[in-house]
């Protein structure tokens, strides 16, 4: 009852301290005084995070502050420079501050807290991710889809690289290989089990959050792209969703491997619900269908490998297929920039 109980009151006031949002909205007419105020209310939630977690120990209550500081982070940056336009019309510049101090409120949310550093580290790298889009926007002109097809590709090209980051920087301690015959005989000295356990939470910790920032952000990008008319747009969301759902095997827990599934299944639901169903002929004819018979499939699929796991001949030629949809990914993300149109232009 007890467990109950605190999660009821951490869950009320975390809602209750959201909707206090309500009253930045309703002060836009006063934008720099309202994103003040928020930025105010963000840091005083940052050093709650700190007290909570650090002088009375309690992480989990001090997580919840840390992660209700972010929202009121992006509002109270994207008011403060909100002058040109008024909240919520955002422009690329607004958007690029909201974003870095985004990511410096949950650096030293994470740093506040000192645990549980997964939500974290996604909304810090969903952040450089969005950064990396207002750049591109107001400094190059690139248009939403442009810019939601660099993001996507980087979202999914980085995937890889995320097992020796989270590792390095987690600080996991990793013995050093033999290179002789006296390396073999050599009575190392191993650093304490506490420190190496520690060390592989925060690796976790870090590698869910990347994973899960880099997730949404394809998700987000998915559905910027169907709204683009180019059909190449298209393609290149049904082959990174199709590599995001193939990836996801490699990821053996679940809080790991459902942020890649997610971002797998946006991509063709966006397609499905969005330029399938925009000829009302078609919608009964095409896209209706197509959603039974993926869901049935999923069904299927789901309670088929849940009692038998695949064959090694099939998981060769899901490795096989994985290679082939990374390695389209860029020549058809140029098509979607335009940038086989520009060379045959110089030619």
């Amino acid at each position: 009852a007890r467990t109950h109980t605190r999660r009821f009151g951490l869950s009320v006031g975390g809602v209750v301290i959201g909707l206090a949002l309500l009253a930045v909205f309703r002060s836009a007419g006063n934008p720099e005084l309202a994103g003040r105020w928020a930025l105010g209310q963000s840091l005083v939630l940052v050093l709650v995070a700190a007290v909570l977690s650090r002088v009375i120990g309690d992480s989990a209550a001090g997580a919840v502050a840390g992660l209700l500081a972010l929202p009121y982070a992006f509002v109270g940056a994207a008011l403060a420079v909100a002058r040109p336009n008024p909240w919520p019309d955002l422009v690329a510049s607004q958007f690029e501050v909201a974003c870095a101090v985004t990511v410096l409120g949950a650096l030293l949310a994470a740093f506040a807290v000192g645990s549980d550093n997964a939500p974290f580290a996604a909304v810090t790298v969903a952040g450089l991710l969005g950064v990396l889009g207002g750049w591109l926007t107001s400094s190059h002109g690139m248009s939403p889809p442009h810019v939601a097809c660099v993001l996507l590709c980087v979202a999914l090209l980085a995937t890889p690289l995320f097992n020796a980051l989270a590792i390095w920087l987690a600080r996991v301690p990793i013995p050093a290989l033999p290179r002789s015959a006296t390396d073999l005989i050599r009575d190392q000295r191993l650093p304490p089990r506490a420190v190496v356990y520690a060390a592989v939470a925060r690796a976790d910790g870090l590698l869910t959050g990347l994973l899960a920032g880099t997730a949404t952000t394809a998700a987000v990008a998915d559905v910027l792209l169907v709204r683009d008319p180019d059909v190449m747009a298209n393609w290149l969301v049904v082959i990174t969703s199709a590599a995001y759902l193939v990836r996801a095997r490699t990821y053996v827990t679940v809080r790991q491997r459902l942020p890649l599934l997610l971002a797998g299944v946006t991509g063709p639901a966006a397609l499905l619900i969005g330029p399938a169903m925009h000829d009302p002929g078609d919608r009964l004819s095409t896209a209706g269908p197509l959603l039974f018979a993926f869901g049935a499939l999923a069904i299927v699929a789901g309670l088929g490998y849940a009692r038998k796991e695949p064959g090694p001949y099939l998981r060769r030629y899901v490795e096989i297929l994985e290679v082939l949809l990374i390695l389209a990914v860029l020549p058809v993300a140029a098509a979607v920039l335009g940038l086989y149109a520009r060379m045959h232009g110089l030619g």
